[in-house]
Order: structure tokens, then C-alpha cells, then sequence
């Protein structure tokens, strides 16, 4: 034995071994802490039961859609006769297409061709 070895009293070494345990102990602890907190907080937060599962089959989505309403025109406009006449018949009614050269109303131009009738006989 060296003159520097002595031994270690029993009650030191009853510490450091307490301590050793109680550092373990602690470790299990916190890890299993650790365990219990990261799957508490990873659980489904929707009950099994509510969940409804399905087989899925791969086809083209249709969708149609029902409104009502009134379909207002973009632009309206008033259109104003170049004589004096009366409106016989209303082919074209607020809504409908119309292309350039449609007719839109029948008007009475008798009255407007005796006139002119009359006009072209006095010029003559």
C-alpha cells in the first residue's frame, strides 16, 4: 500500500453510489416523461369511430349548376326611325342575340312612301 492510499469511508462511498442511482433514476424519469409527453401530444385528435373509409374509383367529374335569375344586357340602346312611322311587329324581344343586319322591328312605311310618291311627282 502506498503511503498516499488510504481507504475510502463507507459513508462517501454510500453517497456517490446514492447518487449514482439517484442520477439513473432521474434519467428513467425524464425519459420516460419524454415518451409519454411526444405520444400524448402525436395521438389522432379525431375519435376512430367517426372515421369513414371508402374505395375510390378514378372517373370524370360532372358538375352542373341550376340559377335563375334575369340575364341584363351589357349595353342598351335606343334606336330612332328616320320617319315617321308606327311599329307593326317586334321581332326581337330584350335578351335575344342579335347580329349586324338582323331586323329588330316591322314598321309601317306606307304612309312614308306616298310621301315620297307625292315629293318625287312635284320634283318632276
Amino acid at each position: 500500500m502506498n503511503s498516499m492510499d488510504r481507504p475510502i469511508e463507507p459513508d462517501v462511498i454510500r453517497k456517490r453510489r446514492l447518487r449514482r442511482v439517484a442520477l439513473g433514476a432521474g434519467s428513467i424519469v425524464i425519459a420516460a416523461a419524454a415518451f409519454w409527453f411526444v405520444f400524448g401530444w402525436l395521438r389522432p385528435s379525431v375519435a376512430r369511430e367517426r372515421l369513414r373509409f371508402g374505395v375510390v374509383e378514378r372517373a370524370a367529374v360532372e358538375a352542373t349548376l341550376d340559377a335563375a335569375g334575369i340575364v341584363v344586357p351589357s349595353a342598351e340602346r335606343s334606336i330612332a326611325s328616320p320617319v315617321e312611322t308606327r311599329v307593326l311587329q317586334i321581332l326581337k324581344r330584350a335578351g335575344d342575340t342579335v347580329h349586324v343586319g338582323d331586323p329588330i322591328v316591322l314598321l309601317d312605311t306606307g304612309a312614308s312612301r306616298l310621301d315620297l310618291a307625292r315629293l318625287e311627282d312635284r320634283v318632276a
